[in-house]
C-alpha cells in the first residue's frame, strides 16, 4: 500500500499549466506516493496530452469520466485510490517539492 494519493482533478487544463502541476508532484521529496489524474470530460485533444503524460512516470493513473465537476473528480479519484491519506492538487497549481514529505511528518506526529 502507498502512503499517499495524490489526486488531481482536470479539465481542459491548458497543457503548460498541466505539465507543470504534474512534475511538481512527480518530483517530491517523498516518493511513496500514487498520482491520479482524473480528466472530468475535457475535449478530445486532451487525450494525446494524457498519452504523453502517462509516460512521464509509472506512479501515474489516468481516469476519464463525463463532466460532472470537481467535486465528482475528486471523489472518482478517492474511489480509486490506495493510499492511507490523499492530497488534491488542482491542475493548474505548482506545489512546493517538499509538501507530501511535509504532510507525512505531521501526519506522524
Amino acid at each position: 500500500m502507498v502512503n499517499i494519493s495524490v489526486i488531481i482533478p482536470c479539465y481542459n487544463t491548458e497543457q503548460r499549466l498541466l505539465l507543470g502541476c504534474i512534475n511538481s508532484v512527480i518530483f517530491q521529496t517523498y516518493k511513496d506516493i500514487e498520482i491520479i489524474i482524473v480528466d472530468d470530460g475535457s475535449s478530445v485533444k486532451y487525450r494525446e496530452v494524457y498519452d504523453r503524460i502517462k509516460q512521464l512516470d509509472s506512479r501515474l493513473n489516468i481516469i476519464f469520466k463525463d463532466n460532472g465537476g470537481v467535486s465528482s473528480a475528486r471523489n472518482l479519484g478517492v474511489r480509486n485510490s490506495k493510499g492511507r491519506y490523499i492530497v488534491f492538487v488542482d491542475s493548474d497549481d505548482v506545489i512546493a517539492s517538499d509538501l507530501v514529505e511535509s504532510c507525512m511528518k505531521v501526519a506522524a506526529d
